[in-house]
């Protein structure tokens, strides 16, 4: 007879133990941040941010040397053009007690009179809290600097009376479209009369859906039958053929024109009822017209732009009304070859032709362009490695008092900020 041990499951990690841990590695990010912040303010007030030719803001430069979203870059430069101004604020961030999304939140809505009133609770609250409270909370204005305006002019000045707080209702509507992870993004704020001539359009298509043999139908799917009718009432060929979708499909499966993927039965529906043009390659590139045409074909300009996605330079976000650029300039001898085609921004494509940066070929399918600013440093989306490839030193950890929020249902109704005398 033989005995077995069976091995032990490893034991489960303790709660608590994960939970002060977090809590700890949140403060030394918070502080880190605040570094950050730190360093941004100074590259802006010394205004040595744009030394890489191209680079078109603090946000763009920190998108290009930090690695971060456009959105993380926003709210670093909303507290470093803050830092002066909202002291107390900034402060709780370098203590670690405050984290970067909370004071931003802060940052770019409360005047400076409210800063410790609002600084108070600020660490109780969670990110979507305090977005809450500030976005409708009835700040008055800061006053403007009275002995700064009075040396600035000789007359006497009556100081204009500050703007009372916005009213929701009087703004003007607004609508956002962006690209998201593959999907497709809309969002509308409407005023109240906008808003009532949206959904009744909603419902109107909706019924119609339904009417016609479609019980299930959506507000999603109402939404794409007005899309429907409004490009299917378009005459003139020339704007047709403008604002048509474009989808490309191979045997890797399908995707937008410079845009998200499809899902395969999406694919196989768009191949019964689609139109379909081929486009023709050799050794893996389209075929171009070369030398023979300056002027870029409308197909080959979609292949590019479906290939860059947006400005290629590195670290630009814009996507939608670029140029495609010949690399080897026309005039030199370049041809309107896929190879040798680019998507620029109009900021961009000025900046090369003025002299402040240079592209050329990498040779390299991934990462196919190599820019180099007018000195001849490369000008790269990630900042180079300093320690050549090894694993850098564990930086020192000092211990931060961070407290996460209290995570309670917050009534808004008592909330009052005391303004500083």
């Amino acid at each position: 007879m033989s005995v077995v041990a069976f091995p032990h499951a490893a034991s489960a990690p303790d709660p608590d133990t994960i939970w002060d841990r977090a809590t700890a590695i949140a403060g030394q990010l918070n502080a880190l941040h605040a570094e950050l912040v730190e360093l941004t303010a100074q590259a802006i007030e010394a205004d040595c941010w744009g030394g890489n030719g191209g680079v078109r803001s603090p946000e763009h430069w920190l998108a290009l040397r930090a690695g971060l979203s456009p959105a993380t870059a926003a709210q670093i430069t909303t507290l470093a053009r803050a830092r002066t101004r909202l002291p107390v604020l900034t402060g709780l961030v370098e203590q670690g007690r405050l984290s970067l999304d909370q004071a931003a939140a802060v940052a770019g809505r409360v005047p400076a009179a409210y800063e410790e009133a609002v600084c108070e609770l600020a660490p109780l609250m969670t990110v979507t809290q305090l977005r809450r409270i500030v976005n409708r909370y009835p700040f008055e204005p800061d006053e403007p600097d009275r002995a700064e305006d009075a040396s600035k002019t000789e007359e006497p000045t009556v100081a204009a009376a500050p703007p009372a707080f916005p009213d929701r209702a009087d703004q003007p509507s607004s609508v956002s479209l962006q690209w998201d992870d593959g999907r497709f993004v809309l969002r509308a704020d409407l005023d109240a009369a906008d808003g009532a001539l949206m959904e009744n359009a909603l419902r109107e298509a909706k019924d119609a859906l339904f009417t016609a043999g479609n019980p299930a139908a959506t507000y999603a799917d109402a939404l794409i039958e007005i899309a429907s009718r409004s490009l299917g009432a378009v005459e003139s060929p020339a704007r047709a053929s403008h604002y048509r979708v474009h989808i490309h499909l191979d045997t890797e499966g399908a995707w937008v024109n410079a845009r998200g993927s499809l899902a395969a039965h999406l694919a196989a529906r768009l191949g019964c009822t689609a139109d379909t043009a081929v486009d023709w390659q050799t050794k893996g590139r389209p075929v171009s017209v070369g030398r023979s045409q300056h002027a870029i074909p409308e197909r080959l300009r979609r292949l590019v732009e479906d290939r860059d996605r947006g400005c290629a330079y590195p670290g630009c976000t814009a996507t939608r009304f670029v140029e495609i650029h010949h690399i080897d300039h026309w005039a030199d001898g370049g041809g309107t070859d896929y190879a040798n085609l680019i998507s620029l921004c109009p900021h961009h494509h000025d900046a090369h032709h003025a002299g402040d940066f240079t592209i050329s070929e990498s040779g390299n399918a991934l990462l196919p362009f190599v820019f180099r600013t007018r000195h001849g440093r490369s000008i790269q989306v990630a900042p180079p490695d300093p320690h050549g490839g090894e694993a850098p030193p564990k930086p020192a950890r000092p211990s931060r008092d961070y407290r996460p929020p209290l995570g309670e249902r917050l009534d808004t109704d008592w909330i009052y900020f005391r303004k500083r005398p």
